[in-house]
């Protein structure tokens, strides 16, 4: 029996009754709340990491066969990378289905909180048999010194991690990062393709609204802000030089073994195996770069969207940042561009007095450096000092290619096979967006 309910819309049909031999009433009222969804287990695909050996895969395909030879199109030559690598990867180590378990153990849960967890619940065990207020005592003194132990096992685990990049700035930004927004901060792939295809076009539609803004408001002006720079006419950089063996070598030391759901085989298998695939990836930069053409099936991406704070609300879908991964292929071929890019605008010093940001020996750092000491030097002045700090929503996604293009060949003296292979780079891009096993149509 009931003398009060407290609700916030999950009852109905609230029936009070008196009763004849009480002074408390009889309340009657359907409860509206919906059971929790049954846990279902995802399944994922993967190859099993023994199989994939490296010294197999160097046997059982060599780069150096005549299908790799001089002479064919960057496109026949991405094309048949793709499709004798997939079929080599597939016959070493066939793609298996797996059910997910359940989630694995935080890294600070280390083997002494594990033995103390295992005691613990011998413990609590004891007292529930038992009942005495003897074996209570003693699990509720286990649980306090568990509690403890988590917490320095944890402190100890995240002070070793911020350490150990103290003086590595990017580095530490990035372990801090991931401790303040952990990697779980994903969507659940529980929606189907309906969530996947709604998030594609969400971020279609998005940098698509902002375009549209940005050209009606500057519509009018868009024109003068072109000719106020000053044109260069000369032309400074229309041909690429071919890139050593040494080079390539150098680019894939420095890339990380990221992988994409569009590379034929996983990356970390080609740096264990560098020394025979060095002089494939080579010829396949320099035809590139020859042609003036980046290849189109390197142009694809996989999105997958990560929630920006843990406090926001998942179903809405602007708390979500999408996250790219490009084929490793292409990543190799930007990272040789980027460096000569970079070479072009050092040597006719194009770049801007105060970019820190992409310029090598320039950070965030540089920047907080120049702005701190500006305004510590007004004050000192006497003068007035205002800082105003703009925060551009899709700044690179909402570039225009055709001013892109236009500051490439008229400000940067860029032109001929170089400034073709920046156009076809620009050109003609798809994304899909993955969510687990399920994937968007591309967009």
């Amino acid at each position: 029996m009931l003398d009060l309910v407290f609700s916030r819309g999950v009852i109905s049909d609230c029936l009070v009754s008196p009763i004849a031999w009480s002074d408390h009433f009889l309340v009657h009222f359907n409860f509206g709340a919906a059971p929790p969804p049954l846990q279902t287990l995802k399944s994922y695909s993967f190859r099993p990491r023994h199989l994939l050996d490296a010294n197999i895969f160097r046997e059982m395909f060599s780069p150096s066969e005549s299908l790799f030879s001089e002479g064919k199109g960057i496109e026949f030559l991405v094309d048949s990378y793709n499709s004798i690598l997939s079929t080599n990867i597939n016959l070493l180590a066939p793609l298996r289905t797996r059910q997910e378990c359940s989630p694995r153990r935080p890294p600070w849960f280390n083997d002494d909180l594990r033995w103390m967890k295992i005691s613990g619940r011998g413990l609590e065990c004891k007292w529930r048999r038992s009942g005495l207020l003897e074996d209570r005592s003693i699990f509720r003194l286990w649980l306090k010194n568990y509690q403890k132990s988590i917490r320095k096992a944890k402190s100890t685990f995240f002070a070793s991690l911020i350490d150990a990049e103290k003086y590595r700035p990017a580095a530490l930004f990035r372990v801090v990062n991931q401790l303040l927004n952990p990697s779980g901060l994903h969507p659940i792939d529980t929606f189907g393709s309906q969530t996947v295809d709604s998030f594609c076009d969400y971020f279609s539609k998005k940098v698509d609204l902002i375009r549209a803004d940005i050209a009606s408001s500057f519509s009018n002006i868009g024109d003068d802000l072109l000719g106020r720079d000053s044109l260069n006419h000369a032309i400074l950089w229309d041909v690429f030089s071919p890139v050593s063996v040494a080079q390539v070598e150098r680019v894939l030391h420095g890339l990380k073994p990221t992988s994409c759901i569009f590379d034929p085989c996983p990356s970390w298998l080609f740096k264990e195996c560098l020394g025979d695939w060095v002089p494939l990836f080579t010829l396949i930069i320099n035809t590139s770069l020859e042609e003036g053409y980046f290849p189109g099936a390197l142009k694809r991406a996989s999105v997958c969207p990560l929630l920006k704070q843990a406090s926001l609300d998942p179903g809405e879908l602007g708390n979500y940042r999408p996250v790219s991964n490009l084929p490793f292929l292409g990543k190799v071929i930007e990272k040789v561009v980027a460096g000569f890019l970079r070479e072009h605008l050092d040597q006719f010093n194009f770049y801007d007095r105060f970019q820190s940001g992409f310029r090598p020996r320039h950070s965030t750092e540089t920047a907080l450096v120049k702005v701190v000491s500006d305004l510590l030097t007004s004050v000192d002045k006497g003068l007035a000092a205002f800082l105003v700090q703009l925060d551009l929503s899709s700044a690179f996604d909402t570039i225009d290619h055709s001013i892109l293009l236009y500051r490439l060949e008229h400000l940067l003296g860029i032109s001929g096979s170089v400034l073709s292979w920046f156009c076809s780079f620009l050109e003609g891009r798809s994304q899909v967006v993955q969510l687990g096993s399920s994937l968007s149509a591309p967009a």
